[in-house]
């Protein structure tokens, strides 16, 4: 895979699958969709194409991935994301499809259903993407103990059958890592084998993402940086407890950016950011390899402030011991590590000034690019405008102004502008920057003294941090940090970043930690970062020699390992440039084989040394030519061995560049080559040159390491009278006047021999040292003894110098504590790796000196050997001094000692010997040994420590077995052992009271975990216990277990224990009841507890209230409520505000008079938390607690002097709403709008907003205006809100302006709340000032506020349908947030043809095609409000024929509804092919909106296919789909009569749905007006007797629009019978009868008609003129003139349409005359 292409997105596609699996039917997650719908918005916002697939089963997902990797051409940047559950098995990685888990008891995962996440890899990889973003968020649940079942077909004997074969596996917590490959980066949300967290409940999105949305499309951002921070973002909120894996392999030069951004308009300062933002740390060794730059390791250590002068000078005047030991105490007792974020706290002055010294190698250079990272990251310093970081070294002269360095350093090939320049001056004048000056060491002796110098500058006036090696700084600085190295937990972590292949990753880093750890020496200098990285870079390609030298040796020095290195670059350099085999060559071939080379290295090194310089001037190579005798440019090659650098930061080439300044890749490099220069002239012929070099130079700090170099590279050639040379020019005149630099020189020279005892004059300088030892600890000037400490503690030979050990034996032996104490300061900083025994000896008998500064640095000091180094010998000795001595103050300091260990070979030896301690025959050091064992629990549970503590539990002394019960408790996290509840089942039946207490009390810390039936049993027995507190940590121990022990027994004898004899008990009873919840709610439970409520002690009154409000509504008995109520009565409030809490989670239930009676009394309770709560059972109860009394009560508590309860009173009238709405409330309330509380202000807002239109009063609107100036937003909110709620009759004027200011305040809460209202006012708020105002929202930049904006103008009607208006929202149809697209999709909909501009209807057709199914669909509807006059053009049905084939199934019913309000002008082949379509849908509400359509349609879409499409939706399994399948056939009438539709139609009368007959019948009187079949009317006729009302009216008026043509004798007797149906029918058969005309006289129906007039419960009838030209029999001639008599009688006749009401009572008496 390529990464070398052009990086611009103008040219490369961008192409997302986001997958989000949430709905398994186990283990449902919460945010899987909401995670990939929101990715997926921001994803395409950024430019890529993106598949988005939700809730994907194994074949559809199988065929997403495949589609997508088909996509994929050469160039492209691809990205794939999966949120679901995932989980390894067997080292590979497996994603979950929806049907990988089974839906059965069990949560059983099917391994044939799952994908693997290498197959997916593999594709997506293969395709030669640019870029592939390989992104998991999975293990929200730990899949590692579900059942996983391998589903396998089995071949029987008999061929024409198979069985399955359940295998059943065991899958691994979390996912197995993988490593990115060929131009890839991987991400998972957590770390291998860990779980992710799946976000807050009330969150939108999980953990992982939340954070990858909020950094993946920031602009112009790396995209290994976007990664970085997600991890950084993630690891800080979940409080280091979730760290994703990152796993990256992009090599391209170019940054490659997911979102460009504008970039063009970046200023300077944030062109310098960006720059940082970019650091990485390179590898010296392989430059390919980089590490994110926050995974550096920065460690550093205060080491001068102020304070601490000040208290060294008050030393020098101590005139005793104690005070001498005091100060010293105080000045370093807290030499402790310093965070970067905090080293300026130490600065006194104004201008923060601080100097970083540090060794070789150490890491100066990455501290700086560390902290300026971390400042562009906004992590550090931000109130620095500015960071700058200058390298030092980079600079040929000083005489710069402010300005023209930065310039020079960042922007070399530009001018920047006269206005940034002044901008920048004005930024240091005000101490606005901050200054990273690197390398002041690296800086030549001809340019650091110039005048007028920047540094000078910087130094006066400028806050600056300067790094320098500790020899080479003039400059005073009170406040000065050291870098201190890796730690040995960075060395661990550094290795295993360091090995990248997987399968040995962890042996071969765990190898090299083993071997650094053979002796103290080698693990000392893997301390230096640049020498581990040395050591790494040999191990793998040198190993095993490097092991035998370190066995042969049990030594590695500095020099040793930096020969090494060369050697091992010269082998790479002749194998790549000379093709030359360099296997089994030893130093000296190598050496000869390079000769040309190294002589080269070493004369450009010493002439830049004997230069002070670290640039590497082009005049230097002219020197270094007439020195060796041959031209540097025929030998080009040699500049490839990696070991210069030139300055445009990049290693030499294939090409020699000697005109550009030079540099050593590390000074240290320079030093060892010009060591060898000097070596090489003091083994030539002629040394003087070396020699008086030497001497010239041997007190130059500068010159340090090199003569370091020098003594340890003549220890490796062993030739005699070269070292003879050295050691007396070190040794000889000129010798330092004071001895110190003298003593430091020696040590440092000594330590690069090996500790050969052959060294000449070695014994003259040993004795030099113990001089100097004795001098420091002497003398009262503690300045010599730090300069002697830091250089002993260095040493790994000298401290381990039998001659040194004797003399700090004999000091440790004097008798003044302060000579003890300064002893011991370099005791513990001495590397020595065979410690003196009598030298521990004697600190262990000092652990009992009174004298407590003594004791106590005796204790710091062996922790700090112990930690540091493995001494056997002094671990033995503590642990020896342990086991065999009673003293109790000196076991416990030991004790101290070995609980602050971390060191895990120590942990391990003391945990040993204490497992033995447990055996003692002393008791009070079985004891102790069992306390200390507790201890170590959080660095390790081993199962040796949890079998020695088990041991203890069957020891003869009861102590003994109460304290390892204790320490057992400790081990709480861990899942108990069998053993372990053996034994502590054992323990539950101790004689001892106080073993069977600590034993509850272990299983309560182990919790569910521990939740086993025999101890459930044992905790059973417990209960019946003689001793209380027994009885009470049994219940304790219960209630841990959770709902588990709620068994028939166990609730049993926890009623029992409700009578027990002791208070704390029955109290712990009923907590553990509560713990069971309405488990535990039986009968028997509820009426113990019921009548516990009356128990003496207020404590368990208090928990049986709990209890009982945990049983639920289970519990509301009366008698409990009755006793509840007593409660509330109880001289305890907290029993008052327990039974409270009770009656609020009985609900309803507790609503009765007799509650709300005492309630009400409660609300004068003295205790302001009780009067709270009983707000709370009322605001519970509801508006059925709205009495008058309850009102008034309220309204008093309105006026309590505790704020809390005003709030609650709020609250509550707020739920009783406008039952509580009396002028008093009223009045109340407006005077809390003015309460000194902001909640008080703002419950009285919603209370009043709740009220209705029954507040409109003047007072009250114009408390709600002075409420919307409120200097709290939630009470400008609030009124804003309840405004809304009052609706259109607060809508007056100074509302509306008020309103209109609040459109523009500050707080976003408050415009939204203001659009809201604005909106519920409608038309009678859209004045010109308000519409102005709302435009001017549209572009808020909160998108909540644009939203409501676009919803208040669309309420306003007409009024709002402004051109201005129009065109704002046109203009947020293009919003970047989909709801504000949405709502103006809406508003424009409102405002119907009015809005229906062209640029509207376009950008419509533009939000048809929206990333968000809710645009479009709301696009849809506004087409459809439009309608067909305006919108109906061939572009817009168009795109609503593409949406009916839209993913999102709300698209597709928006499409047909559209198409349906455009009437018969779309009724185009195209279209009602679309809609037939549409029919079959799986959708039900796309399927009747293409229904309905094809109905609107009409005749124009009458087509075979129409009607087979109706008919076959005739037998879709939705009945709301076949009713209007039915209504588009009876749309096309007698155009769609056929014999096939009238009898699928007559079908549907007996289909089982109402709403299908009803369509039915319409459809039958549509179909067949012409010629009703016998057949048909039947079928109406039978319909008459429907269940269903509607039914049997729709049959009434089906039969009636027939008219004649259905006057059967049946259908006459079925509609007079249904003249004593309900209303509705009665009314259709009314009206059918009348429609029947003659015939009902040929049927004899006036007859019926008659008697039913007179016996028809009814009390009336509709009959109509029957208009018959021939003659009708008597009766009915009679009946027309009883219906047109003007007699009294009939008086209530009421007539209309010539129908005629006529009453039953009037009509009788007529009837009979």
């Amino acid at each position: 895979m390529s990464n070398s292409k052009n990086n611009s997105s103008s040219i490369r596609r961008k192409l997302a699958l986001v997958i989000g699996n949430q709905s398994y039917v186990k283990k449902p997650l919460r945010h899987s969709e909401n995670d990939a719908d929101d990715l997926h918005d921001v994803l395409t916002k950024i430019d890529f194409k993106v598949d988005r697939e939700l809730n994907c089963k194994y074949d559809k997902m199988k065929d997403a991935i495949k589609t997508f990797s088909e996509k994929i051409t050469t160039n492209d940047l691809v990205l794939f994301y999966f949120a679901g559950h995932g989980f390894q098995y067997e080292r590979q990685n497996y994603l979950m499809p929806l049907d990988a888990i089974q839906d059965s008891d069990e949560i059983i995962v099917d391994k044939s259903k799952l994908i693997q996440v290498d197959d997916i890899f593999k594709k997506l990889s293969a395709q030669t993407a640019y870029v592939t973003i390989f992104l998991l968020d999975c293990c929200r649940e730990n899949l590692a103990d579900y059942k996983i079942i391998n589903l396998q077909v089995v071949e029987t004997s008999d061929t024409s059958t198979k069985k399955t074969k359940k295998c059943t596996i065991t899958g691994s917590r979390g996912l197995f890592e993988i490593r990115a490959t060929g131009g890839s980066i991987i991400q998972f949300a957590c770390a291998p084998g860990e779980l992710a967290a799946d976000g807050y409940d009330q969150g939108r999105n999980g953990l992982y993402t939340k954070y990858l949305l909020q950094h993946i499309a920031q602009p112009k951002t790396e995209i290994n940086l976007i990664f970085r921070r997600i991890t950084r973002d993630i690891y800080k909120e979940s409080k280091a407890n979730q760290k994703p894996y990152t796993s990256s392999d992009i090599v391209t030069d170019q940054p490659i950016y997911l979102s460009a951004g504008d970039s063009e308009d970046a200023t300077p300062s944030e062109a310098i950011r960006r720059k940082y933002q970019q650091y990485y740390v390179e590898c010296f060794i392989n430059t390919c390899q980089k590490f994110p730059i926050e995974e550096c390791y920065i460690n550093l250590s205060i080491t001068r402030t102020e304070e601490q002068d000040k208290n060294e000078r008050s030393l020098h005047s101590a005139n005793s011991d104690d005070v001498f030991i005091y100060i010293y105490e105080e000045i370093y007792r807290n030499s402790t590590a310093i965070d970067i974020k905090d080293i300026f706290d130490k600065c006194k002055d104004q201008r923060k000034q601080v100097l970083i010294t540090g060794r070789a190698g150490i890491g100066k250079s990455i501290f700086c690019r560390y902290a300026a990272y971390q400042w562009a990251e906004g992590q550090l310093w931000p109130h620095y405008e500015l960071v700058v970081l200058i390298k030092l070294n980079s600079l040929t002269h000083l005489k710069y102004s402010l300005v023209d360095l930065m310039e020079k350093q960042y922007f070399p090939c530009e001018n920047l502008s006269d206005s940034y320049k002044q901008y920048f001056t004005s930024l240091c004048g005000e101490g606005k920057v901050l200054w990273l000056l690197d390398g002041y060491d690296e800086l030549p002796l001809n340019i650091l003294h110039q005048p007028d110098s920047v540094l000078n500058t910087i130094y006066q006036t400028q806050h600056h941090i300067l790094t320098s090696r500790p020899y080479a700084i003039s400059l005073s600085y009170k406040t000065q940090v050291e870098i201190i190295g890796f730690t040995d937990a960075n060395i661990a972590m550094y290795l295993n970043q360091s090995f990248e292949q997987p399968n040995e990753n962890e042996s071969e880093s765990q190898n090299l930690l083993t071997y650094l750890k053979l002796n103290t020496k080698i693990w000392g200098i893997a301390h230096i970062p640049l020498h581990l990285e040395l050591i790494c870079c040999l191990w793998r390609d040198n190993k095993l020699s490097m092991v035998e030298d370190a066995l042969e040796t049990q030594s590695l020095e500095v020099t040793m390992l930096y020969d090494k290195m060369v050697q091992w670059l010269c082998q790479q350099y002749l194998t790549e440039q000379k093709h030359t085999t360099v296997c089994n060559l030893t130093r000296t071939s190598f050496r000869e084989k390079c000769k040309k080379e190294l002589e080269f290295f070493e004369n450009v090194a010493f002439h830049a040394m004997k230069d002070f310089s670290a640039i590497i001037d082009p005049k230097v190579f002219d020197e270094v030519e007439k020195t060796i005798g041959w031209f540097i440019s025929d030998y080009p090659q040699l500049f490839n061995i990696g070991i210069l650098k030139s300055f445009n930061d990049k290693r030499i080439g294939s090409h020699v560049d000697v005109k550009k300044p030079h540099y050593f890749v590390y000074l240290s490099f320079q030093e060892f080559f010009a060591a060898s220069y000097v070596v090489t002239g003091l083994r030539s012929g002629r040394p003087e040159n070396s020699i008086n070099f030497i001497k010239a130079n041997k007190y130059d700090q500068r010159f340090r390491l090199l003569l370091s170099f020098v003594s340890g590279l003549l220890t490796i050639y062993n030739e005699e009278q070269p070292i003879q040379y050295f050691w007396d020019a070190i040794l000889n005149e000129p010798l330092d006047l004071v001895g110190l630099r003298h003593f430091d020189l020696i040590i440092s020279c000594l330590e690069e021999t090996r500790g050969s005892p052959s060294i000449h004059r070695r014994k003259e300088m040993i004795d030099y040292i113990v001089m100097w030892i004795k001098i420091g600890v002497d003398m009262k000037e503690n300045k010599i003894l730090d300069y002697i400490k830091q250089a002993l503690q260095r040493s790994y030979i000298l401290a381990n110098e039998i001659s040194i050990q004797k003399t700090l034996i004999q000091l440790m032996q004097r008798e003044v504590p302060k000579t003890k104490i300064l002893t011991l300061q370099l005791i513990s900083k001495m590397p020595s790796s065979n410690f003196p025994e009598k030298l521990v000896d004697l600190m262990v008998r000092d652990l009992n000196n009174k004298n407590y500064h003594l004791t106590d640095a005796i204790k710091r000091a062996l922790y700090e050997i112990l930690e540091h180094m493995p001494h056997d010998v002094v671990l033995q000795r503590l642990l020896h001094v342990f086991i065999t001595q009673e003293n109790t103050k000196l076991t416990e300091s030991v004790y101290q000692i070995l609980y602050r260990i971390g060191n895990r070979s120590t942990i391990d030896a003391t945990i040993q010997a204490l497992l033995l301690a447990t055996k003692h025959e002393s008791i009070n050091l079985r004891k102790t040994a069992c306390k200390i064992l507790g201890y170590f629990d959080a660095k390790t549970g081993t199962e040796d420590v949890i079998k020695g503590l088990l041991t203890a539990l069957t020891d003869v002394e009861p102590p003994a077995r109460e304290v390892a019960c204790e320490v057992l408790a400790r081990f709480g996290k861990q899942a108990p052992t069998e053993e372990v509840i053996k034994g502590l089942l054992t323990a539950l039946t101790d004689i001892e009271p106080s073993v069977r207490e600590a034993a509850c009390k272990v299983l309560a810390q182990f919790g569910e975990k521990a939740a086993t039936e025999d101890l459930i049993q044992g905790l059973l027995t417990t209960l019946r216990d003689v001793e209380r507190s027994a009885r009470e940590c049994a219940c304790y121990a219960l209630a841990s277990f959770g709902e588990k022990p709620a068994t028939k027994d166990v609730i049993s004898g926890l009623l029992t224990t409700l009578r027990d004899v002791e208070p704390w008990v029955r109290a712990k009873a009923c907590e553990t009841i509560a713990r069971f919840g309405e488990k535990a709610a039986t009968k028997e439970v509820i009426e113990g507890l019921s009548t516990a409520l009356r128990d003496q002690n207020y404590a368990v009154r208090e928990d049986v209230c709990k209890a009982l409000g945990s049983l639920g509504e289970k519990a509301a008995t009366k008698e409990v409520i009755k006793g509840l109520l007593t409660a509330l009565s109880d001289v305890e409030s907290s029993v008052k505000v327990t039974a409270c809490n009770a009656l609020i989670r009985f609900g309803e239930k507790a609503a009765t008079e007799e509650v709300i009676q005492r309630l009400l009394a409660a609300l004068s309770d003295q205790a302001c938390y009780v009067r709270e709560r009983v707000c709370k059972v009322l605001k519970n109860l509801g508006e059925k607690a709205a009495t008058e009394e309850v009102v008034k009560a309220l309204y008093t508590a309105l006026g309590d002097k505790n704020w809390s309860v005003r709030q609650a009173a709020c609250e509550v009238l707020a739920r009783f709403s406008e039952q509580a709405a009396t002028e008093e409330v009223i009045r109340g309330l407006l005077a809390a709008l003015s309460d000194v509380k902001t909640s008080v202000r703002e419950g009285a807002c919603k209370a009043l907003g709740r009220f209705g239109v029954r507040t409109v009063t003047e007072d009250v609107i114009r408390t709600f205006l002075s409420a919307l100036s409120d200097e709290i937003c939630d009470v400008r909110k609030g009124a804003c809100i309840a405004l809304g709620n009052l609706g259109e009759k607060a809508a007056t004027e100074d509302v509306i302006k008020g309103l209109f200011t609040a459109l523009s305040d500050v707080k976003r809460s408050v415009r939204e709340a203001t659009c809201k209202a604005l909106a519920r006012f409608g038309e009678q708020a859209a004045t010109e000032e308000v519409i102005r105002g709302l435009l001017v929202a549209l572009s808020d930049v909160e998108t909540s506020v644009r939203e409501g904006a676009c919803k208040a103008l669309g309420r306003f009607g007409k009024k709002g349908a402004t051109v201005a208006v129009i065109e704002a929202l046109f203009t947020a149809l293009s919003d970047k947030e989909k709801f504000v697209r949405l709502s103006a999709c809406i508003a424009l909909g409102n405002f119907g043809e009015k809005a229906a501009t062209e640029e509207v209807i376009k950008r419509l057709l533009s939000a048809l095609s929206d990333e968000s199914y809710f645009v479009k669909e709301g696009a849809h509807k506004v087409l459809a409000h439009i309608g067909e006059k305006r919108a109906a053009t061939e572009e817009v049905i168009r795109i609503l024929l593409s949406a009916l084939s839209d993913e999102m199934s709300d698209v597709r019913k928006g499409a047909c509804v559209a198409l349906g309000n455009f009437g018969k002008k779309v009724a185009t082949e195209e279209v009602i092919k679309g809609l037939l379509t549409a029919l079959n849908d799986k959708e039900k509400f796309v399927r009747l909106g293409a229904c309905k359509t094809l109905g609107h349609l009409g005749g124009k879409a009458l087509t075979d296919k129409v009607i087979e499409a109706g008919l076959s939706a005739l037998n879709n399994e939705n009945s709301y789909v076949q009713a209007t399948a039915c209504r588009i056939l009876a749309g096309f009438g007698k155009k769609a009569e056929s014999e096939v539709v009238v009898k699928v139609v007559l079908n549907a009368l007996k289909d089982r749905h109402g709403k299908v007959k009803v369509a039915a019948c319409h459809a039958l009187e549509r179909l067949v007006e012409s010629t009703a079949t016998k057949e048909m009317i039947n079928a109406l006729f039978t319909a008459l007797r429907d269940k269903n009302l509607s039914v049997r009216v729709a049959a009434c008026e089906a039969l009636g629009n027939l008219g004649e043509k259905a006057a059967t004798e049946e259908v006459i007797k079925g509609l007079l019978t249904a003249l004593g149906d309900v209303e509705a029918v009665r009314e259709g058969a009314r009206k059918a009868i009348a429609c029947l005309g003659e015939k009902l006289v040929d049927f004899n129906g006036i007859n019926g008609v008659v008697n039913l007039m007179l016996n028809s419960p009814s009390g009336g009838l509709h009959i109509s003129f029957l208009g018959h030209p021939n003659p009708v029999t008597e009766i009915s001639r009679r009946i027309f003139a009883f219906l047109t008599c003007k007699d009294r009688l009939f008086s209530e006749t009421v007539s209309f349409d010539g129908v005629h009401r006529v009453k039953r009572q009037s009509l009788l008496p007529k009837l009979e005359t």
